[in-house]
């Protein structure tokens, strides 16, 4: 299959990344934990609708399972699920943002910490001059490396780490994307902890979410803790027209 739900969810993945890569000096690590106080979730903005293929759905009780099937994600095709311009990442951010407000974004904390610590001098994953995505054979979308790249060059940073600290938020951003996009979040969504007190989903919302799983043997890219965000290098020097892999790291990030 072309997705994974989570732990002991829908199936291994090919186009989705569950945790990007191994850090250099620990397998894994700590989990995050949910900060004490956070306000509530603002209105919906009337400016959004709900997505129709599931007016006669009661969505707001669904498993990210309930929404892949609800949607259909399953019929489109590995080589038809789209490879998204800036103006897409853009809106997907957007969305995040009204859904979830300021004061429970990730993205808009990690703005507002990284103003010392000059954000804007991070390499965005959607700004990265040596990689790009592309369609990858058997595989769908994936990221490649646009030139030669040193061992330990910084390639990315994690700045656009979107986190749902419960599942209201999380099904109201399903529920008002269009549906390829919707699918796509689930696709690529991964889980922190099966414990429903210290639970939450992740997705990172740019182009860093096609690098394709490579294992602990294939891997070669590592990342880590930055002042602000995770911050990934090459493993290794590689080569141009390369695929960059992640390593998911299943059995070791979410034990």
């Amino acid at each position: 299959k072309d997705h994974k739900g989570g732990m002991g969810g829908m199936g291994s993945s090919k186009d989705h990344k569950g945790g990007m890569g191994m850090s250099k000096d620990h397998k894994g690590g700590p989990l995050e934990t949910i900060p004490n106080s956070m306000p509530e979730a603002p209105p919906l903005p009337s400016s959004y609708e709900y997505n129709p293929s599931l007016s006669k759905d009661k969505w707001e009780d669904f498993t990210p399972d309930d929404f892949y099937k609800a949607l259909q994600c399953e019929e489109t095709p590995l080589g038809d699920r789209s490879i998204h311009d800036t103006s897409t990442w853009n809106r997907l951010r957007q969305t995040y943002e009204d859904v979830v407000g300021s004061g429970r974004s990730s993205i808009n904390g990690a703005n507002i910490e990284g103003m010392d610590h000059k954000l804007n001098e991070l390499p965005l994953a959607q700004d990265a001059t040596s990689i790009h995505a592309e369609s990858v054979p058997n595989k769908g979308r994936g990221i490649v490396a646009q030139r030669d790249i040193k061992a330990d060059e910084h390639i990315w940073s994690d700045v656009y780490l979107a986190k749902f600290y419960d599942t209201h938020d999380l099904n109201r951003f399903l529920a008002v994307l269009p549906s390829q996009l919707a699918c796509d979040v689930i696709i690529w969504k991964y889980d922190h902890d099966e414990n429903p007190d210290d639970f939450f989903f992740s997705v990172n919302l740019d182009v860093s979410s096609f690098c394709n799983d490579g294992g602990s043997s294939e891997s070669n890219i590592f990342w880590e803790s930055g002042p602000i965000v995770k911050d990934f290098f090459a493993a290794r020097d590689i080569r141009a027209g390369e695929e960059i892999l992640c390593d998911y790291g299943y059995n070791y990030i979410y034990e």
